[in-house]
């Protein structure tokens, strides 16, 4: 599935619409065969690296999606976070037009083209409007395209709200094979840690992660803003909540990253 959630063609050119380290081949584009290699450890850093391959040099246009987070007026993220930081073909910067959620260049692509981008990963903060009763006084902690929790695993309360002091990203290499966790105070001083909302496909593994007390997980009962439904969870009120529509998951380190990072339309 993987080849076809990445990519995705159209009559003028090639849509890239994940992030993730990977080499593959896309058939033709433009009548003739591409290949496409990806380096990233998306979505722990923002730089991502394209390598465009085709067998024959053609003009085409090569759409990249520009991750638009805000997926409804009821939430409000701050500090807010969209675009790109940066954006080059072959070392030079190109200021790409936008369409639909894309950033478009349209050039002749040769074999070793080398497109590189910067998305913006920062810690937000979201909540939800005064009148969703349900998560009233509530704060859910997010990083790049990824909804984090709290766990008695990490913290020996989790009841307490965030302090004052800003919130950041730590690299934890023992952690879950390797994540970016939150760190931060809660009011009272004590330290606190945040981890990936994380959805095995194999229980026994996600069981394994951890400690056997994961804490309480409390999550919104929020729709996908394509249709589906979305996850459904209850807890702990002082819990965070996971915000926003799910895309498919993302496979980092053996589970599956359950992600709210939804492209425009």
């Amino acid at each position: 599935m993987l080849p076809t959630w990445a990519y995705a063609k159209s009559d003028d050119g090639l849509y890239v619409n994940m992030f993730v380290g990977s080499t593959i081949n896309v058939g033709d584009v433009a009548g003739t065969p591409v290949e496409m290699v990806q380096e990233t450890d998306y979505p722990w850093h923002g730089k991502v690296a394209i390598t465009v391959n085709p067998k024959q040099s053609r003009r085409f246009a090569l759409r990249l999606r520009v991750p638009d987070r805000k997926t409804s007026a009821l939430y409000q993220s701050e500090p807010a976070v969209s675009g790109l930081v940066s954006l080059s073909v072959n070392g030079t910067p190109v200021t790409p037009r936008i369409e639909r959620g894309y950033a478009v260049i349209t050039r002749e692509w040769r074999a070793g083209d080398r497109v590189e981008l910067e998305l913006p990963l920062r810690v937000q903060r979201v909540t939800g409007d005064e009148r969703i009763e349900a998560t009233r006084g509530k704060v859910a902690l997010r990083y790049g395209p990824l909804v984090y929790n709290v766990e008695r695993a990490d913290q020996p309360r989790i009841d307490l709200a965030i302090g004052a002091a800003g919130l950041s990203p730590a690299w934890r290499g023992d952690l879950l094979g390797g994540v970016m966790t939150i760190v931060g105070e809660w009011n009272d001083g004590s330290r606190l840690t945040a981890i990936p909302q994380l959805r095995a496909h194999e229980p026994h593994r996600a069981a394994a992660c951890r400690a056997a007390d994961r804490g309480c997980v409390g999550r919104l009962r929020a729709g996908n803003r394509r249709g589906g439904a979305a996850d459904r969870g209850s807890g702990d009120p002082a819990r965070f909540s996971a915000v926003a529509g799910l895309d498919p998951g993302w496979r980092v380190g053996g589970v599956v990253v359950t992600v709210s990072d939804t492209g425009a339309t």
